[in-house]
């Protein structure tokens, strides 16, 4: 009987551990910011990072569709970068609302809206 014990709380032990871990946020990016948000022609988007790793940076319209690829490469500690409101055909983007995708190894996001005034 003490062994069934012992063992029944070892297994709630490793139970509570296990769900511990899988509810740990993982992050990577410090900081992430858009100046100015809204915009009119053009945008500042600046990230800080966590460690050295692959970024991918890119903005999607509201359905998800990729308008413009940024950057994807290499980050040491940070990125900055500026969107001048041409997707990647070279044409000028209209008004509405767009996303900046920031993500690594196509597993990690962050994602925040910008708006274009005019």
């Amino acid at each position: 009987m003490k062994n069934v014990r012992l063992k029944l709380v070892a297994m709630l032990a490793l139970l509570v551990l296990v769900v511990g871990l899988s509810a740990i946020k993982v992050t990577f990016l410090r900081s992430f910011d858009i100046e100015p948000n809204p915009m009119d022609d053009h945008c500042r988007i600046g990230s800080t990072i966590d460690r050295p790793m692959e970024l991918n940076v890119r903005i999607e319209d509201t359905k998800g569709t990729v308008i413009k690829n940024l950057y994807y490469g290499h980050v040491l500690r940070g990125l900055t970068l500026t969107w001048d409101r041409y997707d990647n055909n070279g044409q000028y983007t209209p008004k509405g609302v767009y996303r900046v995708v920031v993500s690594t190894n196509d597993r990690y996001t962050s994602t925040m809206k910008t708006v274009i005034l005019k």
